[in-house]
């Protein structure tokens, strides 16, 4: 009896910690998220237009897998340097226990690598989430307008974005969707265009 009423106390807990952990997010965590997506994209671009503007070659793709793959490379390449300094270490170790210092210099490098990986991780998810967004954005307009404009004009601004070679190209089309949306009294989402 006393195991079914600590694990439903548990669970109660767990729920309890869920609420505030989702109430936190929604106050701080998406201001913070945001915030750490402009720093980020502006730190691995330095600030160049036209290293931004190749964001948004990409995003003119519209969809594709390969975002994807290269955050499951990196981490399957990270995983595997793990695996090979663990074993490295393992045999180095089992060779002799004089080898304490060549230890503590392996733990050190993987420590560092894992932090350098991460990081890298966190700027490419960050990159990869502006992305979809804005390609998100853009169907979503195109969806809310698409009661407002004839079907050779929807094509045009589908075939626009699949052209945008620039910060500037995206703003504008997106401007102009926006701009028919408000003249037929629709919602428009928010989306900072970065």
């Amino acid at each position: 009896m006393k195991k079914i009423i600590k694990w439903i106390m548990k669970c109660i807990l767990t729920l309890i910690g869920i609420f505030i952990a989702n109430g936190l997010w929604a106050s701080f965590g998406e201001s913070l998220w945001h915030f750490w997506t402009e720093k980020t994209l502006n730190f691995t671009t330095f600030g160049i237009e036209t290293f931004k503007d190749k964001i948004y070659l990409e995003i003119a793709k519209g969809f594709c897998e390969r975002p994807s793959l290269m955050v499951l490379t990196y981490i399957m390449a990270m995983l595997l340097v793990f695996i090979i300094i663990a074993l490295i270490g393992k045999k180095t170790i089992a060779r002799s226990f004089e080898f304490k210092k060549l230890e503590n210099v392996i733990s050190k490098i993987a420590k560092v690598y894992l932090c350098i990986s991460i990081f890298f991780i966190m700027i490419l998810i960050t990159r990869v989430e502006y992305v979809n967004k804005a390609i998100i954005h853009f169907g979503q307009l195109i969806n809310i307008i698409s009661p407002y404009v004839d079907d050779p004009n929807e094509e045009k601004y589908r075939a626009r974005f699949a052209q945008i070679r620039s910060r500037n190209e995206y703003y504008v089309l997106i401007n102009e969707l926006e701009t028919i949306a408000k003249e037929n009294k629709q919602y428009i989402p928010k989306f900072d265009i970065w």
